[in-house]
């Protein structure tokens, strides 16, 4: 990053913030998070309390 200032005393502030689609970057990244998390949950209680066992009905 370049910044022409010309000669004498001078006080230069850079702000680094997050632009729009930045912003709804990050939001769209923890909806996908809380999807993934959500589907790994109902997977682990559809293995556990749907079919639970399934080797056991043996005779």
């Amino acid at each position: 990053m370049l910044l022409e200032v010309p000669e004498g005393s001078h006080k230069v502030e850079l702000i680094f913030e997050d632009t729009r689609i930045r912003h709804y970057g990050k939001i769209i990244s923890v909806i996908s998070l809380i999807i993934i998390f959500l589907i790994i949950f109902l997977l682990y209680l559809y293995k556990n309390i749907v079919s639970p066992n399934k080797s056991s009905n043996q005779y």
